[in-house]
């Protein structure tokens, strides 16, 4: 872990009124996309996918895959001084009332979707990118 030499509260300040200016820039896209996804699984995948309403307080979606239950759930995160939305993936693991995350996903205050491991993924030229996220989560609670 590494300390940080914070000197200057002045700095301090700016940096969380910045992150707090991304943050709520990056609730807002999340809920958006929840949104679109609700009527998306109504409208055209109700075959194989239901969602739940999801919670606009803690940013969580649960819904069901092809009849396997997964859960999504966004926190603030900071990587390297960038701050990020982090969205991850979770299954519940058999047998317990604990869960696994399978998946994570960094959003970002300009609507980019990357992972920590392959960087950027998804971005502003990604045609459809809420479906594209939505397809790639699908993909990935399908494979575990």
């Amino acid at each position: 872990m590494t300390l940080l030499n914070i000197m200057d509260t002045d700095v301090v300040a700016f940096e969380l009124t910045k992150n707090q200016r991304q943050w709520r820039n990056i609730k807002q896209n999340l809920n958006d996309a929840f949104e679109h996804w609700q009527r998306l699984s109504k409208d055209h995948l109700k075959e194989f996918l239901s969602l739940d309403p999801h919670n606009q307080m803690t940013l969580e979606l649960t819904g069901r895959a092809i009849d396997k239950s997964f859960r999504l759930s966004l926190t603030p995160f900071l990587l390297d001084k960038s701050f990020f939305g982090r969205l991850r993936v979770f299954l519940p693991k058999a047998g317990t009332a604990e869960e696994l995350i399978i998946a994570e996903y960094l959003l970002d205050n300009d609507g980019n979707i990357s992972t920590q491991e392959t960087g950027p993924k998804i971005d502003h030229e990604t045609k459809n990118p809420n479906y594209t996220l939505l397809m790639n989560i699908i993909h990935e609670v399908l494979r575990h």
